[in-house]
């Protein structure tokens, strides 16, 4: 097993989160009530019971790291007998929440080998930070090798926690970019998978241009039994922050089911889904997956409008026509205005206004034009309306 490694160039930093093992259980206490200096576990609970530094069941322990520029506050759960990491079968119903005095480190982007794992975050208003992790532990196999993308796996896992629980919290300063780093914070992901990138990556969409979110994922295809096939789960919240930086989703509440679209590369299965929810966060959940090496990129979708409907035409005047219409639906970016066309043979007329009706002046006299309109938004032009006749 391997710490938490961190990988840093010019323009990707990855947190590779694979299992990591904190100080033997009892050594230095993590416990800001024992005097330990923040990052310190300011309190927890297993299903409401609270818990302390002299529990004689559980230990819950935290380490600052520094590698790569970033500081990344690591905490795990672990028992103080026997094998220290894994907490037995009986613990995955398990509800832990931990609370971790951040000091001055900004509780970003937040990881967990859990599931149900969820983050709140106090800002203290001195410049020092809170954050509350729920989860609840997970089966979850190893040992990868993540030397190299590719990384690689052994077919059936060498090694087996059944009941785990780690996790990360990271203020992510290594990435250079200030407006996406601070869009991160509030992002949280939580999985089974024992090899993945967190933070994720942002990587340009060839096929597009627009940025999108990368995620490396590496697992051994069987549990420890040669034939239990494993099958990761995963849960990431990207913040409405982080689509508007990020994704050029400006108005995040009108996004629709095309505009984040979650594609799963690599040989094996699964299913994942991308959502919005009452924060106007995509929320995304992975289930079933199989392996070995596998990636999910979050790409970019369709967030221009819809078309406009219901279009019809009247002539004002025998040199101004009139387009009204029902309004276009945006998509993700909000809409700032409609454009219409009407074209006679080799002459176009065009006009523009911030919603229906849109006039379109100097056409010829008893000459009749196809027209039709369509939306605008910071993301660009929507469909074309079906076009219509303005007579004569």
């Amino acid at each position: 097993m391997k710490r938490i490694a961190m990988v840093a160039s010019l323009l990707v930093v990855v947190v590779a989160a694979v299992m990591a093992i904190p100080s033997p259980a009892g050594a230095t206490s993590s416990w800001c009530a024992d005097g330990a200096p923040t990052p310190c576990v300011e309190s927890a609970s297993v299903n409401g019971t609270p818990i302390n530094s002299l529990d004689v069941t559980w230990a819950v322990v935290a380490s600052l790291y520094t590698g790569g520029g970033s500081n990344d506050v690591q905490w795990q759960v672990e028992r103080t007998t026997g094998n220290p990491y894994v907490l037995g079968s009986e613990s995955l119903d398990d509800v832990w929440e931990i609370t971790l005095d951040m000091g001055t480190t900004i509780p970003r982007v937040a990881s967990s080998h859990g599931t149900a794992f969820s983050v709140n975050r106090v800002d203290d208003g001195d410049g020092t930070y809170h954050a509350t992790v729920t989860a609840t532990p997970v089966v979850t196999v190893g040992d990868c090798d993540q030397s190299a993308w590719p990384w690689t796996c052994p077919s059936t896992a060498t090694m087996e926690w059944d009941g785990y629980l780690d996790g990360a919290v990271t203020d992510y300063n290594a990435w250079t970019d200030v407006t996406q780093r601070q869009s991160m914070y509030g992002m949280d992901y939580g999985t089974n998978i024992s090899a993945t990138s967190i933070p994720p990556e942002i990587t340009t969409d060839p096929t597009t241009g627009y940025d999108q979110i990368l995620i490396r994922l590496a697992n051994p295809h069987y549990q420890m039994d040669g034939t239990t096939l494993f099958q990761g789960t995963l849960h990431l919240v990207i913040p409405k922050s982080f689509l508007q930086a990020v994704y050029g989703i400006d108005d995040p509440a009108t996004l629709t089911g095309t505009g984040i679209l979650p594609l799963l590369s690599g040989s094996g299965s699964g299913t994942v889904t991308a959502t919005l929810d009452g924060s106007n966060n995509v929320v995304v959940d992975g289930s079933n997956i199989t392996f070995t090496a596998r990636t999910l990129k979050l790409k970019r979708g369709v967030i221009t409008p819809t078309k406009p409907t219901n279009v019809a035409t009247h002539r004002v005047s025998p040199t101004k026509g009139k387009l009204t219409f029902k309004a276009a639906k945006a998509r993700g970016s909000r809409i700032t205005g409609y454009r219409a066309v009407c074209v006679n043979g080799p002459t176009t007329k065009v006009g523009t206004a911030k919603a229906s009706p849109v006039y379109v002046a100097n056409l010829v006299p008893g000459k009749a034009y196809t027209c039709r309109v369509r939306a605008k938004s910071k993301a660009g032009f929507g469909a074309w309306s079906a076009k219509v006749l303005l007579a004569g």
